[in-house]
């Protein structure tokens, strides 16, 4: 079984329990994404590896009536209660699809965002500079890829974070992205 297959299924298995992890964590942490990432009214947005809908649902708010969100993921149970959450606050400019951020740019042929969204994820991919490859290649001229991490990197972390830095430059602050030196921001303390 590949990495992608086993971690699809982990998140499909803990889909119906993901969000009770005693304290509100992920809803806080991708509402804060979505903020950094500052999406307008009428803007387009892809939240890759979009779980359950903590960013999909508050970039869903944000873009309004006359923005388009897309949520991907691998895992089929995580894609179920995003859809039910998209249904439940009334958010007919959201639809979810499964797939691949590592091959995003090949399952949305031909589609451009204004923000690539990539929550808390990045971190479980095999090939990560891959995947910030294939979401940035969906990004309109001048538009922004926003991820946020978990917590303080160790020195592993902060060398795969620099090459993920790597990939993510031609869209950080000095491109007019995000704001954040390495496009990426941490859970609101």
């Amino acid at each position: 079984m590949d990495a992608k297959t086993y971690m699809a299924g982990v998140f499909d298995r803990a889909s119906d329990t993901y969000e009770q992890v005693g304290v509100p964590f992920f809803a806080p942490v991708g509402a804060e994404l979505v903020r950094q990432a500052a999406p307008a009214p009428g803007d387009r947005v892809l939240d890759a590896g979009c779980g359950t809908g903590a960013s999909l649902i508050p970039a869903a708010q944000a873009v309004g009536e006359h923005g388009r969100v897309v949520g991907l993921d691998l895992a089929p149970g995580m894609l179920a209660i995003a859809a039910r959450s998209i249904g439940d606050h009334g958010l007919a400019n959201a639809t979810v699809l499964r797939g691949d951020a590592e091959h995003a740019a090949d399952l949305l042929p031909g589609e451009r965002f204004d923000v690539v969204l990539a929550g808390m994820m990045l971190y479980f991919l095999p090939d990560p500079p891959a995947a910030v490859r294939s979401m940035a290649a969906l990004l309109r001229p001048g538009g922004r890829l926003a991820a946020s991490l978990l917590a303080q990197p160790s020195r592993e972390e902060a060398e795969f974070l620099t090459r993920v830095a790597v990939a993510l430059a031609p869209f950080t602050s000095a491109a007019g992205g995000a704001p954040s030196p390495i496009g990426c921001t941490r859970p609101p303390s």
